[in-house]
């Protein structure tokens, strides 16, 4: 999955579930990879200063902003461009039943050619955001190209009928976005015999590991 042997690979941990596997996997192992941390807010959060990890609503004004899929969606598309590395795309890890990541899917699952998606998003954009509306202003600032990422979708943590609908609602969408959508199949997967095959490339990765399937 590399381009260049200078670059180490980049992985985006997203989410409290994602957050909690990050702090229990290798850290020699994680040292291989150039890790960012995403997490909504410091409130309440137990997690230490660090540079790998970053708060959205520090990141950017969440001023008449909730934790809706909606709301996020800008402040997600920012946060992706401003911490891409040229020439490499890299994984993103998340549970699909956690809003933060359900916004990074949206952002990423939209599509221009569909005009009631894109009268619906216009609304939402307008409303929220108080941004242009016209398509440009909106890929602008809005969007964030994820279709050269992978993502690797973690057992859901909320296991609630509604949550589970939703967290396969968002897969779906994930499987039209990204290069590659892997996803936790049983507990039996770890995440540091994974990393530790990812340097490998991506198939040996899936095929090394346990518990994990590739779409």
């Amino acid at each position: 999955m590399k381009n260049d042997a200078n670059i180490k690979e980049k992985i985006y941990w997203i989410g409290e579930h994602s957050f909690e596997i990050y702090k229990n996997t290798n850290k020699s192992i994680l040292e291989s990879f150039d890790n960012q941390v995403l997490l909504y807010s410091r409130i309440d959060s137990d997690a230490p200063i660090s540079n790998d990890i970053i708060y959205l609503d520090e990141f950017f004004p969440m001023k008449e902003r909730n934790y809706l899929v909606a709301d996020l969606q800008k402040p997600i598309s920012y946060f992706m461009k401003d911490r891409k590395i040229p020439f490499e795309k890299g994984l993103i890890v998340g549970d699909a039943s956690e809003i933060i990541v359900q916004a990074l899917v949206a952002v990423g699952a939209f599509e221009f050619g569909d005009l009631y998606s894109r009268e619906e998003i216009v609304a939402d954009f307008e409303e929220v955001h108080k941004i242009e509306t016209d398509t440009e202003t909106l890929r602008e600032f809005n969007m964030v190209d994820v279709s050269g990422f992978s993502i690797l979708f973690l057992n859901e943590a909320m296991p609630f009928k509604d949550s589970l609908e939703t967290a396969k609602e968002y897969k779906a969408k994930a499987d039209k976005t990204f290069h590659h959508v892997l996803k936790q199949k049983n507990q039996e997967f770890n995440m540091s015999e994974f990393l530790f095959h990812l340097e490998n490339g991506l198939n040996e990765a899936v095929s090394k590991s346990n518990g994990i399937e590739l779409n």
